[in-house]
């Protein structure tokens, strides 16, 4: 299907973000309702029939409308298109946990217990609805800028008791991350998500893929269903993983399906116990990629100067080459729990912000402000001010930026004093310049850009 193709007269594909056992999903933009959605295209099946699609479009509809809770990824919409079902999902930002584990390697495991609640109040969620995921996998989890984890890509769920969406023979979801009961063709229970999440959670702790000596898909499930998983050591992870987590994540990746502990009160409340007041907001802004930050898309592209001297953010669409390793965007408003950056996160932050990658981090937490993520972009803002103006200097371009910034963010919380006296330290170091010939104020010479307006984008943006 053509990335340029307006679907049902309200959905502009702008790009292709991915592709999975289902379907293809597109970063869209929502005509109606003006926001920026991911539409995901079935894939067209040999040998299916026109009913069949429609049978199948509204089993994964059922399955994710069924579903409400911030750790599942939301459904909008959906319909046919080209004989071809698609769904209309929030757009969400950040990256997957396969991305962040390659990234950050034994420093995610810090994280474990602050990811692994909202994972399993969100798998709870999805089986009271009466639905199994049964995709489960690193690609498959989501962590957003302001810190929300999701699950996402319910393709392959199915509602309990209904008939299977594949034919026989066909194994359904990701060989690596199956229940050992799936692989010997016996029907999925909750117990065997909670085998995948098992796994990858087990692959946070050790910094390991599962099976990753198993090349051959054969060998791989045959060592699955007869040897199983190596439990996780959890003396070697004593004092950075809580022994209870640890606990929970050898039951969970156990061989017998009633063995598996599942989400019951007992286990969320170990989790919770264990789980440290840690906020996930910012971890995004820590992750590199061979020395350079990652490229994260935002609403209101900032490839424009951010620098004091330069214009203001240029709302229009990122070049396609700046935006290759961008993913699915979105925002999401962030519990009182992430209204601040983590001892974990906030210490890799300040070891990762250099000269070399400060503009970039600053364009990311600009990106929050424009989204409205005034709380989640304020720690961040505050770091990258701190630390440049002891790495790069107090009147260096990038510093007066994000302490311009850092108060705008102060003022729409109301700490109006405080704003006032973070914009007397830029004004200190800038000049002023003489008003355009339109008659609207320009920043000083060297200081900050303007705020941009609290409505970035009207109409397609294409």
């Amino acid at each position: 299907m053509a990335q340029s193709r307006v679907v049902a007269d309200r959905y502009h594909l702008r790009r292709e973000v991915g592709q999975g056992g289902t379907g293809v999903v597109y970063e869209a933009w929502d005509r109606e309702l003006e926001r920026r959605v991911a539409v995901k295209v079935l894939h067209e099946r040999v040998g299916m029939s026109a009913a069949e699609e429609a049978g199948r479009l509204r089993r994964e509809v059922r399955a994710l409308g069924r579903v409400n809770h911030p750790a599942v990824v939301s459904l909008y919409d959906a319909g046919i298109t080209e004989q071809r079902p698609y769904l209309v999902m929030e757009w969400l930002d950040g990256l997957d946990l396969a991305r962040l584990r390659a990234a950050l390697g034994w420093r995610l495991r810090d994280l474990a217990a602050a990811l692994t609640l909202p994972l399993v109040e969100g798998l709870r969620a999805i089986h009271e609805a009466g639905v199994l995921h049964r995709d489960i996998k690193p690609s498959n989890i989501r962590v957003t800028h302001a810190g929300r984890v999701v699950l996402c890509d319910l393709g392959l769920a199915r509602i309990s008791g209904d008939t299977s969406l594949t034919r026989s023979g066909v194994i359904v979801g990701t060989p690596r991350y199956m229940a050992p009961e799936m692989i010997r063709g016996e029907a999925p229970t909750p117990a065997s998500d909670y085998y995948a999440l098992g796994l990858c959670l087990r692959e946070v702790l050790t910094d390991q893929q599962v099976f990753a000596e198993h090349e051959n898909a054969a060998t791989l499930l045959w060592t699955a269903v007869n040897e199983g998983v190596e439990p996780v050591d959890a003396p070697s992870l004593a004092g950075s993983v809580p022994g209870g987590l640890v606990d929970l994540v050898n039951g969970w990746c156990a061989r017998d399906p009633a063995q598996r502990p599942t989400a019951t009160d007992a286990a969320l409340e170990v989790l919770t116990a264990e789980a440290p007041v840690r906020s996930l907001g910012g971890l995004i802004a820590m992750v590199e990629d061979d020395g350079e930050p990652l490229a994260l898309e935002i609403p209101g592209s900032l490839d424009g100067p951010l620098v004091p001297g330069g214009s203001s953010p240029d709302p229009q669409p990122a070049p396609a080459d700046a935006r290759r390793d961008r993913t699915l965007s979105g925002s999401f408003p962030a519990p009182s729990s992430m209204l601040s950056l983590g001892d974990v996160t906030q210490a890799l932050v300040l070891h990762r912000i250099t000269p070399r990658n400060a503009v970039s981090r600053l364009r990311e937490a600009v990106g929050m402000v424009q989204r409205g993520e005034h709380r989640e972009a304020l720690d961040l803002l505050a770091t990258i001010g701190t630390v440049g103006a002891e790495r790069l200097g107090p009147g260096d371009p990038t510093t007066l930026t994000a302490r311009f910034w850092h108060a705008v963010c102060l003022a729409r919380l109301g700490s109006g004093e405080e704003a006032l006296a973070l914009l007397a330290t830029v004004n200190a170091h800038t000049e002023p310049v003489t008003p355009p010939d339109d008659g609207e104020p320009a920043p000083a010479s060297g200081s900050a850009p303007a705020p941009a307006p609290e409505e970035n984008e009207k109409g397609d943006p294409e």
